[in-house]
């Protein structure tokens, strides 16, 4: 087999995925062909820490929207890799990626002898045929290349329709562009699957639709006049707590405007808490990227009702600060005069929304307030975050407490093991290593906080613990988590809404970030500290990873230093 395969060169497509399912990848191919030199393929903003983490391996980068943004420089990339002589393509597969069908095109116009996929769950090669690699693409391909042809026809109409307009205007020039721009967007159906080719129909649906009605409706933006104002931030728990500084500049802005704030369903708590806003709208979703998995019945009729009633509301202002596909369509129905939304470049071909863009390290906080700025709304960036809970609560938390022993002359260190999702554990067996470690003999006490469905992971972590510790209740509300962690001299977790919550209530904290963005959600106040291993593959954000590297590289003494700094 080495005899035969001697000297093979290799192409490995990284696929987005994180350094664990690379190195078994690797590995796999090592020892399936021992002679064979190897390459990976990878985005260009990983390549240099592919680089330091496989130094026998070459490293082919590309960047998103220039190397593969269209047809023309798609085929110049294959080009490239055809002329480089590799024999053999190895596509990693992780559990939460979406298959590419740019490199199913790659793997058959590239001149690759064979290719293979490499399944990062099973760490197992597969050998796939290129008859396989053609019908999937004939099969996958077919359908978008029609619903592009309809698109197309849908297009044509809604620019016969508002040509008018733009002519009246003297904008023609705007409305060819919009024309043209639009069918070059549709040429990338033909490089996505059908669920993928829908979901882009119906943003693109709507965008249509706004040409035609920004033909013969338009008026310059006058603050005086801004009445109602949507926010939607359907995220999660953290995303909500670093909105609250903009919806307190929005309701400084604009003192008599009624302001609507639209959450998903568990936000719904501190959403009714917030000082800022008058009103909460609660959205049900079945996207993944939202529901934490909780799946909604009838959800198709019951957006179809939520959306007929958010059309009529009336709203002059919409900021959307996820610049998600599914928040622009909610933008777009709001069918408010004027939309913002932070330019994360998901959609390329938006009108009459104003795009705030940004820079990569900047914070949450700082990208809300560029979105202000579209519109001439001023704040304060170093307003901080904010919770509320009234003087009752803290003292039932108070009481609490001291029936598990706690005076007011204790100081706490709290600690969160949990995590939304297993890639951003950092390990029982790490986290009790630091409890332990901790002084609890100087009047130091330890409060481990739980979270629903957690239970058992808890108990594998108190079951190594050698010092005195308090477990929370398991069900325990964000009122109940608040009027606790206030009483706390420092809070230590996973990067997660607890941690943002604990900033809020201004308790000192130490974050651990691996998949995560810490530069998006991490320092943003000097009461955080943020630690984190970094890997090329991060920060993903991804939710399954074969062998969560990025937050095995933090260690308990940069925990445990940190811990102690913040004691002082």
């Amino acid at each position: 087999m080495a005899g035969v395969f001697k000297k093979m060169k290799i192409l490995i497509a990284v696929n987005n995925s994180s350094v664990g399912a690379v190195k078994n990848a690797v590995t796999a191919a090592e020892k399936l062909f021992p002679e064979a030199e190897i390459t990976l393929l990878a985005k260009e903003s990983a390549k240099q820490g592919f680089k330091t983490f496989f130094e026998n391996c070459a490293v082919i980068s590309y960047a998103e929207g220039k190397t593969v943004g269209s047809a023309e420089s798609l085929i110049s990339f294959f080009k490239m890799i055809r002329s480089s002589s590799f024999e053999i393509i190895v596509i990693v597969n992780e559990k939460d990626n979406i298959r590419d069908s740019r490199l199913d095109v790659l793997s058959l116009l590239s001149g690759f002898k064979k290719c293979f996929n490499f399944d990062a769950v099973k760490n197992k090669m597969q050998k796939r045929s290129g008859v396989a690699v053609i019908s999937r693409l004939v099969f996958s391909g077919l359908l978008p290349a029609a619903l592009a042809v309809y698109m197309f026809i849908f297009l044509l109409l809604c620019c016969i329709f508002a040509l008018p307009g733009y002519l009246l205007r003297g904008e023609v020039k705007t409305a060819v562009a919009f024309f043209i721009r639009n069918i070059f967007n549709l040429a990338g159906y033909l490089l996505l699957d059908l669920r993928q080719a829908v979901k882009k129909s119906t943003i693109d649906y709507f965008i249509y639709w706004e040409f035609c009605g920004v033909a013969y409706r338009r008026k310059a933006f006058d603050k005086s006049k801004i009445k109602k104002i949507l926010v939607i931030k359907i995220e999660h728990l953290g995303d909500l707590v670093l909105s609250v500084p903009m919806l307190k500049a929005l309701r400084s802005e604009f003192p008599n405007a009624k302001i609507y704030l639209l959450v998903s369903p568990w936000n719904r708590t501190i959403a009714e808490s917030c000082l800022y806003v008058d009103k909460v709208i609660i959205y049900k979703t079945n996207n993944p990227v939202f529901n934490r998995g909780r799946k909604h019945r009838f959800i198709f009729f019951r957006k179809l009702f939520f959306f007929f009633k958010l059309s009529f509301a009336g709203y002059d202002l919409t900021l959307d600060t996820g610049g998600w596909i599914e928040t622009f369509e909610i933008a777009y129905r709001s069918n408010a005069w004027f939309m913002g939304a932070l330019d994360y470049k998901r959609v390329n071909n938006l009108i009459n929304i104003r795009l705030a863009e940004f820079e990569e390290t900047d914070n949450e906080l700082i990208r809300s307030f560029k979105l202000l700025a579209l519109f001439d709304i001023k704040g304060k960036q170093d307003a901080g975050t904010e919770y509320w809970i009234n003087p009752q609560e803290i003292a039932s938390a108070g009481k609490s407490l001291a029936e598990k022993g706690i005076t007011d002359k204790d100081v706490l260190v709290g600690f969160y093991a949990g995590g939304s999702f297993a890639a951003k554990r950092w390990g029982r067996d790490n986290f009790a290593k630091v409890i332990n470690a901790l002084p609890v003999q100087s009047g130091l006490k330890v409060i481990i906080f739980n979270a629903p469905g957690e239970q058992e992971y808890m108990e594998g972590l108190i079951g190594q613990l050698s010092v005195p510790f308090i477990l929370m209740p398991e069900k325990q509300s964000l009122k109940e988590f608040a009027g606790v962690v206030t009483r706390c001299r420092i809070f230590v977790s996973g990067d997660g809404g607890l941690s943002h919550l604990a900033t809020a209530m201004k308790v000192k904290s130490v974050t651990l970030f691996g998949p995560g963005n810490e530069k998006e959600w991490g320092a943003y106040c000097e009461s955080r500290v943020v630690l984190t291993g970094s890997y090329p593959c991060s920060p993903c954000n991804g939710t399954n990873c074969i062998r969560n590297l990025c937050m095995e590289a933090i260690t308990t003494e940069e925990v445990l230093e940190a811990v102690k700094c913040g004691l002082e």
